[in-house]
């Protein structure tokens, strides 16, 4: 791909967005991408300075726990919802508990190595219940129902850790490539009144209007919060409903005479590499 700077001193490769001007084969692509998660920490090493090998493994390391929809787009949406008093106990309960999550760094990690339970789970559970929700009553009425089908149906909205992916099915690890994420930053910024550059042909949460968008988000939200574990992760022939830590999980396939068991999901690329150049390139 085309890079996406001239004369940068570093770059960062998850499967990147092409440059500017460069047409795009998946159209997914836009304000909000996996590689967001890479930039933003490589970006404040080389900012703060002595830039090592470690520590690039350990942004690597912390990028591939975050979810992306939580650490780059859910702000915003908080700040449409708490724009005026929550006054529904339960959507006032998951914002608590979303506002929180962010707080502790937005990552979908184990309370302690091995316990096989997520920290910030309600949290967790929430987002993952409240995005394909949000993304439907966002754009469905604008588009129609029948545009929003066709468009859903080459285009996802969500690869949430324990959702399908394409033909490696789930638990696979690779997670956040492709999705509504960008549509919804930049149709959420357009309504609270941000610049956005390349914005949507129209704005489409509540209308445009903010406080009927306001009020799309807090239903959503509020049915959202009431889904339990069991009806946001079903169970498949790996993992039991309502397990959470397992619908996220990898699974390993056996390939040899060794069978090894699930490991704690972490947004794994295809290839992991550390490289270090030790003379001018």
């Amino acid at each position: 791909a085309h890079p996406q700077s001239t004369d940068q001193d570093y770059y960062v490769s998850w499967n990147n967005k092409q440059a500017r001007d460069y047409t795009t084969a998946p159209w997914g692509n836009g304000s909000v991408h996996r590689g967001n998660l890479l930039e933003d920490r490589v970006k404040k090493l080389v900012q703060q300075g002595g830039v090592t090998r470690a520590a690039l493994v350990r942004a690597m390391a912390d990028a591939g726990l975050a979810d992306l929809r939580a650490e780059d787009v859910l702000p915003k949406l908080l700040k449409v919802v708490t724009g005026a008093p929550v006054t529904d106990p339960a959507a006032a309960a998951a914002v608590t508990k979303l506002r929180t999550w962010v707080a502790n760094g937005a990552k979908r990690t184990e309370t302690a190595a091995g316990s096989k339970k997520y920290a910030d789970a309600d949290a967790i559970r929430i987002l993952d219940a409240w995005w394909p929700l949000l993304v439907k009553a966002e754009f469905e009425p604008g588009l129609g129902s029948g545009l929003y089908g066709a468009m859903t149906a080459n285009l996802p909205v969500d690869e949430a850790p324990s959702a399908g992916h394409g033909p490696t099915g789930s638990h696979a690890g690779s997670s956040f490539q492709y999705g509504w994420w960008s549509y919804v930053d930049k149709d959420i910024r357009a309504v609270l009144g941000e610049q956005v550059k390349g914005p949507l042909a129209r704005t489409y949460c509540g209308d445009g209007n903010l406080g009927a968008c306001r009020d799309t988000l807090v239903s959503t939200l509020k049915a959202a919060a009431g889904r339990t574990a069991a009806q946001v992760y079903p169970g498949d022939d790996v993992c039991a409903a309502g397990d959470q830590w397992c619908a996220d999980s990898i699974n390993h396939r056996t390939l040899g005479g060794i069978k090894h068991g699930k490991i704690s999901w972490q947004n794994r690329p295809t290839y992991q590499q550390v490289v270090e150049f030790t003379s001018h390139r």
